[in-house]
């Protein structure tokens, strides 16, 4: 009996004060899963759209949990409704089937998929001439449908370090990575930029804040898109892509 009075006290002072139930939900952090990519999304959070982000929720950032998951285990944990948004990510049915409807922010950037050769070899821009060859791939990427029909053998790698290594080794003939980040990759490494037809993407994957399309992602998309246009009106974006660029792309 106590403990109902008790509630129905503070529910009156919320209605005093012209607070609701939603809106006392509305101070909930919207959650956010971060795919663990190299100079992307980092855990020291100085990855490049982790820098855009941050920038673009400003004085709001509080308002946001963010967390880096594996990306196979980001996409999973979104489309167990465990986060609110996952990133990044896009729409398009080329890479994506969800059951639920989504809302997109607007575009960070855009990466492309290459097939990499050993060094020394001609690069390869056709799926084909990798039918039923040994192919290596970072876990939980999404590499689009064409890549799914290729008939390749595909062995995946927690790292791009790991591909790299096994296709030294000789164990797979090629693997297929996203630039900018495999450029990252191969900077940290200290290594030329393995062969690969710069001009010829095998599919082309544009990077945005993706959210289910309730209260919470229409709000987060909301915020993060006013911030974004902000960036762009006063040049602060390009000039954290420029940073970027001139620190790790060859």
């Amino acid at each position: 009996m106590l403990r109902g009075k008790i509630a129905a006290f503070i529910a009156v002072i919320m209605i005093g004060e012209g607070l609701t139930v939603s809106s006392v939900r509305a101070e909930e952090k919207f959650k956010i899963a971060l795919m663990d990519i190299e100079g992307v999304f980092q855990a020291d959070g100085q990855g490049l759209y982790d820098q855009l982000l941050a920038k673009a929720m400003g004085l709001q950032k509080s308002l946001f949990s963010l967390r880096i998951l594996p990306p196979k285990r980001a996409l999973y944990a979104f489309e167990r409704g465990q986060y609110d948004c996952v990133t990044p990510a896009n729409t398009s049915p080329y890479f994506y089937e969800f059951k639920f409807s989504t809302i997109l922010s607007d575009t960070l950037s855009e990466a492309q998929i290459h097939i990499f050769t050993a060094a020394g070899s001609e690069p390869i821009s056709d799926l084909e001439a990798l039918r039923g060859k040994r192919v290596g791939m970072r876990r939980g990427f999404p590499l689009g449908r064409e890549a799914g029909r290729a008939g390749l053998k595909i062995m995946q790698a927690e790292r791009y370090e790991t591909s790299i290594k096994e296709l030294e080794e000789g164990r797979i003939v090629a693997f297929l990575a996203y630039k900018p980040d495999i450029d990252v990759v191969f900077a940290k490494l200290n290594m030329e930029p393995l062969p690969h037809v710069a001009d010829k993407p095998i599919a082309t994957h544009q990077d945005s804040v993706l959210c289910q399309t309730t209260e919470a992602g229409l709000k987060a998309i909301s915020i993060i898109n006013k911030g974004l246009k902000e960036m762009r009106e006063n040049g602060s974006f390009e000039v954290i892509m420029q940073h970027h660029k001139e620190k790790w792309l060859r």
